[in-house]
């Protein structure tokens, strides 16, 4: 009998190749499976998140607030004793996420008999409103009017102007209100050594009112 012919030393070389390929092979189809698992979690964490996000801003608290400023600008008289105007704007923006409805605002003049205010107001006048000095813009596209019906009174009283637009009656998230190109028209008081106009800002959502971030000042 014969002895079993040993396997040469390149022959060993071949199987443990071999054996090696398929231990790769085995290895590279793990190392695919783990990949394929990873980019699913992957895939899963982020349309978590995404949904997470989604539901934190549908769930923002409601959140009701505005913002009111002037921007002007002034026209000096040659003289003291002569009137100074004014020319200016009065800007409400909504700064929260909610609407503002009906919104009014108020501008106050003090002292109050020391100015005349006039610009886009559209009020049904009557033949003594100009003999009282109140000037009033009936060809206005961007129409404000007076709140009450009694204003001349109001204003005659404490210098306040109501005033509510006619055409805009909500102010969304984001969106400015404009009192455009009003002017005010200064008359220097004896004992009085300066004029002031204030703003406020008034929705049914802020009844209690918002502050303008300015004030008009003039000092003579």
């Amino acid at each position: 009998m014969q002895p079993k012919k040993q396997p040469s030393a390149s022959q060993d070389s071949i199987i443990q190749l071999k054996q090696k390929i398929i231990h790769y092979r085995s290895e590279v189809s793990r190392y695919k499976q783990q990949l394929e698992d990873y980019e699913k979690r992957l895939q899963a964490s982020e349309a978590k998140e995404q949904t997470q996000v989604h539901i934190e801003e549908k769930t923002e608290e409601p959140r009701i607030d505005c913002q009111a400023y002037f921007s002007y600008s002034t026209i000096l008289s040659n003289s003291k004793d002569e009137d100074t105007m004014i020319l200016g704007n009065f800007i409400i923006e909504n700064t929260g996420n909610q609407p503002l409805t009906t919104p009014i605002i108020c501008l106050q003049t003090l002292p109050a008999d020391a100015c005349v205010l006039s610009g886009k107001i559209k009020y049904h006048t009557r033949a003594t409103d100009q003999d009282e000095g109140i000037i009033l813009d009936e060809t206005a596209t961007e129409e404000w009017t007076y709140v009450h019906p009694n204003w001349q009174e109001k204003m005659k009283a404490s210098g306040e102007h109501w005033l509510r637009p006619i055409h805009q009656t909500v102010i969304e998230p984001g969106e400015q209100l404009f009192f455009s190109n009003f002017s005010l028209l200064l008359t220097p008081i004896k004992d009085s050594h300066s004029i002031i106009m204030k703003g406020f800002v008034y929705s049914q959502e802020i009844q209690k009112g918002r502050s303008a971030l300015n004030q008009i000042v003039l000092n003579y």
